[in-house]
């Protein structure tokens, strides 16, 4: 897998530019899992679980996003495998459906919980510093 899973770390891994029909596939994929879930969604604490979206929007590379998606998603596949598992994903019975959910929201609460907050605790021990 493409992510460091170690409580406290985040560890993305960089990778090769996709070619633009793999990101133009990719991007098609991620919209239709995120298209689905979004609206599903309900408040878990003091943020909604599928943030991915926006991250996705303001990612630096959106390359390297979509690869860790769907390597993270994917489990044991590579990225193509993975690719290739969910383009048919809006013909999934809803089992399977509620199967990916599940490593949906656990993919979208590692990014808050070793990225995003620890960023907001860095940024606002820093103001207090100064």
């Amino acid at each position: 897998m493409s992510v460091d899973r170690t409580p406290g770390s985040l560890e993305l891994k960089p990778f090769e530019p996709l070619e633009p029909a793999q990101r133009d596939r990719a991007t098609h994929i991620f919209h239709q899992i995120i298209n689905h879930y979004e609206p599903l969604q309900t408040k878990n604490g003091r943020y909604k679980r599928i943030t991915l979206r926006v991250t996705y929007e303001y990612t630096l590379s959106r390359d390297n996003f979509l690869r860790h998606f769907f390597s993270d998603m994917g489990g044991d596949l590579g990225f193509s495998q993975a690719l290739s598992r969910f383009a048919d994903f809006d013909g999934w019975d809803i089992q399977r459906k509620n199967e990916l959910a599940s490593h949906l929201f656990a993919f979208a609460d590692f990014l808050v919980d070793n990225f995003f907050l620890p960023c907001k605790i860095t940024f606002v021990c820093r103001l207090l510093d100064h």
